[in-house]
């Protein structure tokens, strides 16, 4: 199986009063989800399902990357992936994910570099807009496993 860790594009800094969750995409943030979209349509890598934050700058980021890619699967928007650690990936992946394959995580730091190193057992730098095309060895996402997978590539815009 495949699993796609997408980390949402460069948001705006909070103003006033305004909530983390809130933060919306820079323009420059914009320009790399599309650059970002642009890179994985290239390698046909078009999920079955999106897992994504219900932060603003996440779902503007998988909005972005689901227009790029005429995208029909399903798209679920998980409020425990906005302030989870790696561990808890685990869980939402084996409670939403099923057995959906490809599967797309949209979602923050530090918890996809912690998940990542989890996943594959070594550290990954995910910057802003940046994607991890994991190989996984599982039938399904509650059989996921640490150590268990194999880093194909990271996409950079």
């Amino acid at each position: 199986m495949q699993l796609y860790v997408i980390r949402h594009a460069k948001a705006k800094a909070a103003v006033d009063d305004q909530a983390d969750i809130e933060r919306e995409l820079t323009g420059s943030g914009k320009k790399a989800a599309r650059r970002l979209a642009a890179k994985l349509r290239e390698l046909h890598a078009v999920p079955a399902m999106i897992l994504c934050s219900p932060a603003v700058r996440a779902r503007q980021t998988c909005g972005i990357l689901t227009m790029a890619s005429d995208y029909i699967g399903h798209l679920t928007y998980c409020p425990e992936l906005f302030d989870a650690d790696a561990e808890e990936y685990f869980s939402i992946l084996a409670q939403y994910g099923g057995s959906a394959d490809p599967l797309a995580v949209v979602a923050h730091n530090p918890a996809i570099e912690e998940f990542l190193k989890s996943l594959t057992g070594n550290e990954h730098r995910m910057k802003t807009a940046n994607a991890a095309v994991l190989d996984c060895d599982c039938a399904r996402w509650d059989r996921l496993k640490e150590g268990s997978v194999h880093l194909r590539q990271t996409v950079v815009p």
